[in-house]
């Protein structure tokens, strides 16, 4: 399915990188708006300085996705190892060498690590450091007039936050991945 999103400026600071990238994705064809203060207070419940809205945002079902392309990847001859525990490994450009459990060497040129948050123990990103990620759900909200055409909400700040209408019972998800600060005294 294809959608929009709002992409809102965290910070009023964040408004000129939303312009610049939709100039950006303009003078590429990209189908984008950019929405002011004012068109953000009149079609959302909140106020923020501007926001990005590109208007072909993918919706998948991430699950199904990553198994149909680990099926065409076998297709064409990839040969994949599914719960298959890795010991050690050694990674160099074009030499990976993973030892496996039942003392197995598998010897790669490119390595896809499939594993969610796990893989920033391999990759390391300055953007991709996740100390607590999580999710809560509300129940149904009565009057959805202000959550304009259905659109996922998300922030400039990282990390971030992101929120979605549901089509089922519950009508709002929120995604955040925030840094957890934990103080004496408090659990």
């Amino acid at each position: 399915m294809i959608s929009k999103s709002l992409n809102y400026a965290s910070n009023p600071i964040d408004v000129p990188m939303l312009k610049e990238e939709c100039r950006n994705l303009k003078t590429r064809n990209f189908p984008v708006e950019y929405y002011t203060k004012k068109e953000i207070n009149r079609k959302f419940s909140f106020p923020k300085a501007g926001a990005l809205v590109p208007d072909n945002d993918a919706e998948i079902n991430p699950y199904k996705h990553v198994h149909l392309l680990i099926e065409k990847a076998v297709s064409k001859g990839v040969r994949v190892y599914a719960k298959t525990k890795i010991n050690g490994k050694i990674l160099i450009e074009n030499q990976t060498q993973l030892f496996t459990e039942p003392g197995h060497t598998v010897h790669a040129q490119t390595l896809l690590f499939a594993t969610g948050y796990e893989a920033q123990e391999e990759v390391k990103d300055k953007n991709a450091v996740i100390l607590s990620s999580y999710a809560i759900a509300t129940n149904q909200i009565a009057d959805q007039a202000k959550w304009h055409d259905n659109m996922m909400i998300w922030e400039t700040a990282r990390p971030y936050m992101q929120e979605k209408l549901l089509t089922i019972e519950l009508s709002l998800v929120a995604l955040m991945n925030r840094p957890v600060i934990w103080r004496k005294g408090i659990q």
